[in-house]
């Protein structure tokens, strides 16, 4: 088991290392901020002192080690348009950001679990026919199509809810909407599998067989063992809310982090969109690490090859 956890602590690191040395490179292969900074251009005696002052005039490998290095001593550098900490600026927008995907993730988990099992307990009925074809609709669309079509109705045609900011509850319904039918839609249907994989098992004829009621055999044998591959699903859901927000955050202006991070990726500003690519690719790769981890405690037939 300790040999299990080193190696899957081992791929964690080595995963978050090679996403930020791409990351690194890519970046500064697209040019400068300069280009963005100065849209009128400069001289080259200014730009090259510039170049100087951020650490961009030494070769590429020495930039890597030197900020690999910063990192390990806590420091993520300095936005290089505001001139501010860059753990300064995704402290201040950090908040919002996991409010809503926080919520998301919660209303998908609860929706998403009974919706699943309602409909495999009524399979090709009505119901069950019309929340699946309405799922796949749903699982179909890119996030940032369902917000503008969320966006065109309840904030132009009806003038119900606001769609730009965080400056009160109402605005979370839109952007929290947006991103709970996403993960709704798609845990819905692998819920509604794998109840019917579990509801045609032959020990549930044998439960059945000795006499058990249909309750007990539904929710105490096939729903607990239909939730063991639902896990990693789950696992997926909120790294697809996570990614998802970035969009999510643009189209209704959301002060969160992903709008920090896409104007880090428009600007070139290096230091924040570094430590963004941390901070998300961290996530997954701690999810993904905790899934094996529920995985291997929610089926105890589970052995770990180390």
């Amino acid at each position: 088991m300790l040999a299990y956890f080193a190696i899957r602590s081992g791929r964690l690191l080595l995963t978050a290392f090679l996403v930020l040395l791409f990351a690194f490179i890519t970046l500064r292969l697209s040019g400068t901020p300069i280009d963005k900074m100065y849209p009128e251009g400069i001289t080259a005696e200014a730009e090259a002192a510039l170049l100087k002052e951020w650490g961009l005039d030494r070769p590429m490998p020495e930039q890597f080690v030197r900020y690999v290095g910063q990192i390990l001593q806590g420091d993520f550098g300095v936005s290089l348009q505001s001139r501010r900490p860059v753990v300064d600026i995704y402290l201040e927008v950090l908040e919002p950001t996991l409010i809503l995907g926080g919520v998301a993730f919660v209303l998908s988990i609860l929706l998403a679990i009974p919706l699943g099992v309602f409909c495999a307990l009524r399979y090709g009925g009505l119901a069950d026919s019309s929340i699946n074809a309405a799922s796949f609709v749903v699982y179909a669309m890119p996030h940032f199509i369902t917000a503008i079509l969320l966006i065109y109705l309840f904030g132009y045609v009806f003038h119900l809810l606001p769609t730009v900011g965080a400056y009160g509850p109402l605005n979370y319904v839109l952007p929290v909407t947006v991103l709970t039918l996403g993960s709704l839609a798609s845990l819905t249907r692998y819920m509604r599998g794998a109840m019917l994989e579990q509801l045609g098992a032959e020990y549930l004829r044998t439960a059945r067989a000795k006499g058990l009621s249909e309750g007990h055999v539904v929710y105490r044998h096939a729903f607990r063992n239909a939730l063991i591959p639902i896990v990693t699903l789950i696992g997926m859901d909120i790294i697809g809310i996570v990614t998802g927000s970035l969009l999510v955050e643009v189209v209704f202006a959301w002060p969160g982090v992903g709008r920090v991070f896409i104007g880090a990726v428009q600007n070139r500003d290096y230091a924040v969109f570094q430590c963004g690519i941390l901070f998300y690719s961290f996530i997954v790769v701690i999810v993904n690490y905790l899934v094996d981890l529920t995985y291997m405690l929610l089926d105890p037939r589970i052995r770990v090859d180390a």
